[in-house]
């Protein structure tokens, strides 16, 4: 019994520290400006906002893309945003690298 009282608070701290560092997983990137994984937006909302941004795109070259998150699992919000950009590519290549991520 004395045994279970060493491993099991052992066991316990080993998973708290594995979930402690787990990071969100970045979503495979879309075609699409605007990826409301929240559901935060209307249908509408997400094709009017979307439509601004494509013609925006093409009018200066600079491309905005507006993503919402249920949840960041703990992950800072610059630390996520700065990987799903660079991940999607938003912004062009690091040539251009003229994209916003709202």
């Amino acid at each position: 019994m004395h045994k279970y009282r060493v491993i099991l608070p052992l066991l316990l701290g080993i998973f708290g520290l594995t979930s402690a560092f787990a990071q969100k997983q970045i979503p495979e990137p879309t075609n699409f400006l605007v990826n409301d994984f929240a559901g935060l937006l209307t249908r509408d909302q997400v094709v009017s906002l979307g439509d601004k941004l494509s013609n925006y795109a093409k009018e200066t070259s600079t491309q905005i893309a507006v993503v919402t998150e249920e949840s960041l699992e703990g992950e800072e919000v610059f630390d996520y945003a700065h990987k799903l950009a660079r991940k999607w590519g938003i912004g062009g290549d690091e040539k251009k690298d003229n994209g916003v991520l709202i």
